[in-house]
């Protein structure tokens, strides 16, 4: 880590939420290539608000740890941050077990359809195959498959061709929007 990111980090641990979510916002916003240590160094955060800063931030940087996007999507417990590391694992190549938690979010119906909608194009960028067969396994769910043709529709990649003459809404897919996909 640069000594910018180890100062960064290390004042971010004693600091109160607040000071921290503040800190973690102006190192997204900054998009600095020196900002990536003391972004990946706060990825395991207590603080939802500092994990999802941290992966916004990372994603605007281009970089390209997939192993740590790999292990924070089997971590993660808050569904907008599972969002934005899906996004952001359909970009990077990632390990058997972050495509293995991507599947299982995406078969899930307890899972948002939103939140399904992009962990099927995240496996369809790594797997266009897998990613056609969980694809064909939420069409039989209207609110799945609207998702699917909006996030599809925005992002473009590999399942294109099989959302073509589904409804949807590609201005709704924030989370491209946010990390400019």
């Amino acid at each position: 880590m640069s000594d910018l990111g180890d100062l960064l980090a290390r004042s971010l641990g004693s600091a109160d939420p607040a000071a921290e979510i503040a800190l973690a916002a102006a190192l997204a916003r900054a998009a600095h290539p020196l900002s990536i240590g003391a972004l990946r160094a706060l990825a395991g955060d207590p603080q939802v608000e500092v994990r999802l800063l941290v992966q916004v931030g990372l994603a605007r940087l281009d970089d390209d740890d997939g192993a740590m996007v790999a292990s924070r999507l089997c971590r993660e417990s808050d569904l907008g941050v599972l969002a934005v590391l899906a996004a952001r694992a359909g970009r990077l190549p990632i390990d058997a077990r972050g495509l293995a938690n991507l599947i299982a979010l995406a078969a899930y119906p307890g899972t948002p359809a939103e939140l399904r909608a992009g962990c099927t194009w995240a496996i369809g960028e790594r797997d266009r195959a897998r990613g056609a067969e969980v694809l064909g396994s939420l069409l039989d769910d209207d609110e799945a498959t609207f998702w699917l043709a909006s996030v599809v529709g925005r992002r473009g990649g590999a399942l294109v061709p099989l959302v073509a003459g589904l409804h949807g809404d590609p201005a709704l897919d924030r989370v491209a929007a946010l990390l400019d996909l």
